[in-house]
């Protein structure tokens, strides 16, 4: 078996096409630190794969943005820089 990395990556840019050059073995999978749905269904894909988690390295976020809210009406750059990582590793909290 090749060990594979699994990466994430919701930049607003496109470096899914980049990283997959400069990467052996690397898998893109979408994730949006601001929608709750969407660290459910990364969980869930994450988890469903029985791949141990080794190094989670909580790293994403934003800064400054304009004032948004998420829908359950958190402003954006907290939602996105504290509340997404959290939902995160409580959802994949077997590892």
């Amino acid at each position: 078996m090749k060990n594979t990395i699994q990466a994430s990556i919701n930049s607003g840019y496109n470096f899914s096409t980049t990283a997959k050059e400069v990467i052996e073995n690397i898998e893109l999978e979408s994730l949006d630190l601001m929608y709750p749905i969407s660290i459910d269904k990364f969980s869930e894909r994450f988890l469903a794969s029985n791949r141990p988690l080794h190094i989670l390295v909580n790293s994403a976020g934003i800064m400054a943005p304009p004032l948004m809210k998420d829908f359950r009406g958190y402003e954006s750059q907290f939602a996105t820089n504290h509340l997404g990582h959290f939902q995160f590793i409580y959802d994949s909290k077997q590892y």
